[in-house]
């Protein structure tokens, strides 16, 4: 029976719960795991239509230069022989290659 008792006990420990079976990590508040206190609300940001009017107009004109960007290199690529497709693409290998050092480098500063 002693052996019963050690062994619940030695479990017990293990496994981080107290007698009633209760996780012993259970002593946070309840109302701060929430996040919605009072101060957590009123320190919200709030945007206004001509906040968001003028962050869909920035993401919009970011997208618009991305595809634009993308059509000049299908056209560029579409003028182009084998022979200056290769080499373009090689520089491109290049250039990102060199990014990807610069970058490695930076980091192990």
């Amino acid at each position: 029976m002693q052996e019963e008792n050690l062994l619940k006990m030695n479990l017990q420990l293990l496994a981080g719960e107290d007698d009633s079976g209760d996780d012993i990590d259970d002593d946070v508040d309840d109302n701060d795991v929430g996040g919605n206190s009072d101060d957590n609300v009123k320190s919200e940001k709030k945007y206004f239509d001509d906040d968001v009017d003028r962050i869909i107009e920035k993401k919009l004109e970011k997208w618009k230069k991305q595809q634009q960007k993308e059509i000049d290199e299908a056209k560029k690529l579409a003028d182009m022989n084998a022979q200056q497709k290769a080499e373009y693409e090689r520089d491109k290998l290049q250039e990102e290659l060199d990014e990807l050092r610069n970058a490695k480098t930076i980091s192990e500063i």
